[in-house]
């Protein structure tokens, strides 16, 4: 009675798991990585894996996300920020954008206000003034508040001393501020929320949005158990410096 009991569980789990196919972003670092690994990459598919499915995933440029939730044969999509798609079912966060400004402690950077930014040498992501229209008015008054696209080139040069201030998302810091073994890259840095100075700029959660409300329901009943075994924490401590 017993075995036949172990067999019909065995035989359940098969009827019901299924095969996920979820949407990611191609080459999203720290989030994916070479398409074959990464940080929501390897959270999504463990989650996935432990609500008792399999998981095959999708790359897509990050801005066809959208896109690619309307495709019939992707059942989720991963690194969604807002909450304003319809007829779908969005999961517990996996992760949160934070911008923040960071200095290295070794200058002795105070930054209270906007107006301390005027007389640093700062580096801003691609497209920060219009995130953030007050950073315009600090960019209109300084000849060295510059805005890049490459955030792995923005960490070199805070390190390098080459900036005072960089303006970035938390994760993308952690990630690349770790990615160095040079004595360089182990200066102290201070972190600042750029809530402190813009209110505005409050965190986004990240979610894993799903066409199937069971799946998500599942998804969060699994992340809610890898959040309390600590395997959720493992996975970001491997590529976030923390």
């Amino acid at each position: 009675m017993k075995n036949l009991l172990f067999f019909l569980l065995i035989y359940m789990e098969s009827v019901f798991a299924k095969e996920v196919i979820v949407s990611l972003p191609h080459s999203l670092p720290p989030w994916v990585i070479d398409d074959s690994k990464g940080l929501a990459l390897e959270l999504v598919r463990d989650t996935l894996l432990q609500a008792g499915h399999s998981f095959m995933p999708v790359f897509v440029p990050l801005q066809r996300l959208d896109w690619a939730l309307n495709q019939t044969n992707v059942d989720a999509v991963a690194m969604i920020e807002n909450q304003a798609i319809e007829k779908v079912f969005y999961s517990q966060p996996i992760g949160l954008y934070e911008a923040v400004i960071v200095t290295l402690r070794s200058k002795r950077i105070t930054v209270s206000s906007l107006s301390s930014l005027e007389n640093l040498i700062v580096i801003s992501f691609k497209g920060s003034t219009e995130v953030f229209p007050l950073l315009a008015s600090v960019a209109s008054k300084s000849d060295n508040f510059m805005e890049v696209t490459d955030q792995q080139g923005q960490v070199s040069m805070l390190f390098k001393h080459r900036a005072d201030a960089i303006i970035l998302d938390r994760n993308l810091f952690e990630y690349w501020s770790g990615q160095h073994t040079d004595a360089l890259f182990r200066q102290e840095p201070d972190i600042i929320p750029l809530s402190r100075i813009i209110p505005t700029s409050n965190t986004n959660p990240i979610f894993v949005v799903f066409k199937e409300q069971l799946i998500r329901d599942q998804f969060d009943t699994a992340l809610g158990k890898m959040r309390a075994n600590g395997s959720f924490e493992r996975i970001y401590a491997q590529y976030l410096r923390r």
